[in-house]
């Protein structure tokens, strides 16, 4: 496993299907998807704000 591989497993190591992590870039979060086919998956949500603040 590769650095970023490792850090993902521990931000979502207590973490239920459909939760939404935070990452450290603004508008940018991981979220565990259900596993499929016995292997785990994610998926990145990207969700910027303008500078107004809306989405």
């Amino acid at each position: 496993m590769d650095e970023i591989e490792l850090k993902i497993k521990e931000a979502l190591k207590d973490v239920y299907a459909w939760q939404m992590v935070p990452t450290s870039l603004n508008g940018i979060y991981i979220v565990k998807t259900p596993q499929k086919a016995g292997k785990e998956t994610i998926l990145v949500e990207i969700n910027p704000k303008y500078e107004a603040g809306n989405y």
